[in-house]
């Protein structure tokens, strides 16, 4: 019998334990919530939204339950995310009333979004810009021709059909689409064709973009150590001695990407400092040029995709030298 109560005891003070840890990790959710809506309604107001614009934000928000509401305001990715997971909830954009479609294609220009910086790679063909030249190609025939983007909207998106007349192009037809972005890379669409309308081939709307770099950077895997302090801002506000400690995941002679558990604000420059080889690289300027959200809503983490901008370039040839010799030795290995 005491065998039993004392099991009896040890069980209820584990749930006793279980249920307060719940607890406490409810109220850390709720707390880390409150202060992202608050981030989000603040940088809204400075961002200059209008009403109409906070308020679909916030529906998507809100139905995709998306987690770190303001980093949609400063993320190409967050909000590609956001909008991609509301159109599926409603089963489509076309089930979603064409003014709330409008301004959530007016948001991705007012945010900067549209048309994309160059550093900023295609997520969505909802990125690409009417009048862009595009390669197509009919795979089932092996015939290719060079044609323009003729719209983007939120359901669909076509190219102009400069395949001979003789040439039969219908719905369904399997498709290879390439198109090439100057000083960033290659892109290629596998899909079927949705309709064929007069002169336009309609597709629609993927984010299975396969993307071939067109890097001048040789780019290479690392877990190092990285401590990053921010140094401004792009409204240039007054700066708090922020400090966090992260890992860089990859490295280049022109930019790394690092994990960190705070998110800066796109635009941002920080003194990054790390060490390669044993050489220490002290507070390294570097802009954050894109952020993604890694990990899920209790433990969030962000990529920050940065491009140095330090002037000291005896750093950056260390950082060269550096690259080129681990990718040496990572290639005699395999």
């Amino acid at each position: 019998m005491a065998v039993i109560a004392i099991t009896i005891a040890a069980l209820v003070i584990i749930a006793i334990a279980v249920y307060n840890e719940i607890r406490k990790s409810i109220a850390r959710e709720k707390q880390r919530a409150k202060v992202s809506w608050g981030a989000f309604n603040s940088s809204s107001k400075e961002k200059g939204l209008l009403s109409a614009e906070i308020e679909i934000l916030t529906e998507v928000l809100q139905k995709t339950k998306y987690p770190n509401a303001e980093l949609i305001l400063d993320s190409s990715q967050a909000f590609e995310n956001a909008v991609e997971m509301f159109y599926k909830i409603n089963r489509g954009a076309r089930n979603i009333d064409s003014y709330k479609l409008d301004l959530i294609k007016e948001l991705r220009h007012k945010l900067g979004y549209f048309p994309l910086p160059v550093e900023t790679p295609f997520l969505s063909t909802r990125q690409f810009s009417p009048s862009a030249r595009i390669m197509i190609e009919l795979i089932d025939k092996g015939m290719a021709v060079n044609t323009n983007v003729s719209f983007v909207n939120e359901e669909k998106w076509g190219v102009l059909n400069n395949f001979d007349k003789s040439i039969k192009v219908q719905k369904d037809t399997p498709v290879r689409l390439i198109i090439t972005r100057a000083g960033d890379a290659e892109y290629t669409i596998e899909c079927k064709i949705f309709d064929v309308q007069d002169n336009e081939i309609i597709i629609n709307h993927t984010r299975r973009l396969h993307r071939k770099q067109l890097r001048s950077w040789v780019r290479i895997d690392v877990n190092l150590p990285v401590v990053a302090k921010l140094v401004s801002t792009p409204n240039n506000e007054e700066v708090e001695n922020l400090i966090i400690e992260g890992r860089i995941v990859d490295l280049s002679g022109g930019g790394l990407a690092m994990v960190l558990p705070h998110h800066f604000v796109v635009g941002s420059v920080v003194a990054a400092s790390f060490v390669v080889n044993g050489m220490p690289m002290e507070d390294v300027q570097a802009k954050i040029v894109r952020v993604s959200v890694i990990g899920d809503a209790t433990d969030p983490k962000y990529n920050h995709s940065v491009s140095f901008v330090d002037e000291r370039k005896e750093l950056q040839e260390k950082i060269v030298r550096y690259v080129f010799d681990k990718q040496r030795q990572d290639l005699q290995w395999k």
